[in-house]
Parts: structure tokens; C-alpha cells; sequence
């Protein structure tokens, strides 16, 4: 499996794919994706008009399930709250 982009959500998804036993190959044009400073932070309320479906994520059990699709993963990352408004 090849990943590009070593964001948010290419690394869970190398990661993912890895700790489910398959080979992963994450490319990624910078030398150092600690300086990366990307936010995935749209991508979950937008789901709910694009796909119909309303992303959850358990924080006693740290994951996100997604209904419709019937998937879902575990998340130990950073999570911050964002709220309308703030």
C-alpha cells in the first residue's frame, strides 16, 4: 500500500495499515514532518453533509467511529475541543 502525504491522516492511516499487517510505503516531499503543521480539523463535520454520516469519537476507549461505513480506529493523537464561536 502506498500513502501520500505524512499529515494527520496519512500517518494514521500508514500506521493503521501497518499494525494490520500490511507492507506501507508513506512518501512525503519534506525531510522533517515534524515541522508539518497541518489540521485535519475540517474534515470530520464536513462528513455529516457530504456522506451522510456523523463521525464519533469515544474519548474512554480513544476511538473514532464512523456509522455509515461500519468502520472505525483507534486515535491516541492530540484532540482539541473546537468549539463555534471560540
Amino acid at each position: 500500500m502506498v500513502i501520500v502525504g505524512a499529515g494527520p491522516s496519512g500517518l494514521i492511516a500508514a500506521k493503521n495499515a501497518d499494525e494490520s499487517g500490511l507492507s506501507v510505503a508513506l512518501l512525503e516531499r519534506k525531510t522533517d514532518i515534524s515541522k508539518i503543521r497541518r489540521t485535519d480539523a475540517g474534515l470530520l463535520p464536513s462528513m455529516s453533509a457530504s456522506y451522510g454520516q456523523v463521525v464519533t469519537f469515544n474519548r474512554t476507549t480513544k476511538i473514532l467511529v464512523f456509522p455509515v461505513s461500519g468502520f472505525s480506529l483507534k486515535y491516541e493523537g492530540t484532540l482539541y475541543r473546537i468549539v463555534e464561536g471560540d
